[in-house]
């Protein structure tokens, strides 16, 4: 069974948390409910249901395409870090 490096679950739930649990804010806001406890169950089924259709998307390529694929996403990862490091560095510098 194929499995998907760490770093790219963690960019994958980390883009599918931050885009359910804004939807389902803004869902409830035009109805003017707070129901906070609810995106985060959304965002837990909607992270792990996506990462499970990925790493079975992905394991229907040939091995060597899996390794281009996961490498392509491991570089949008760490490029995304940088943006990170970067943005917490400026943050911390003194203006």
């Amino acid at each position: 069974m194929f499995e998907l490096p760490i770093e790219v679950v963690g960019l994958i739930a980390l883009v599918v948390a931050f885009l359910v649990a804004q939807g389902v804010k803004g869902f409830l806001a035009m109805f003017g409910k707070d129901l906070s406890g609810w995106a985060a169950a959304f965002t837990a089924i909607a992270v792990g249901a996506i990462v499970f259709f990925m790493e079975g998307f992905v394991g229907l390529f040939p091995p060597d395409v899996q390794q281009v694929i996961v490498s392509i996403l491991q570089a949008v990862s760490l490029v995304l870090g940088m943006f990170g490091v970067h943005k917490t560095y400026k943050g911390l510098s003194p203006a």
